[in-house]
């Protein structure tokens, strides 16, 4: 399932041309730090309880 989705990703992006393809993996590689970050966080937070203000 997520192979066919970046498939069809990777196909959409190379329809497009030069700066758009490069704007598009810019966006692609955000979200996918955006979607490690979040998961990191989980993770994290999982691992220390709540987070304090202090530090």
């Amino acid at each position: 399932m997520a192979e066919r989705m970046r498939w069809n990703a990777i196909e959409s992006i190379t329809e497009k041309t030069g700066s758009q393809q490069v704007a598009a993996g810019r966006i692609e590689k955000r979200r996918r730090n955006a979607v490690s970050d979040a998961k990191d966080n989980k993770n994290r937070r999982l691992d220390t309880g709540p987070l304090c203000g202090d530090g």
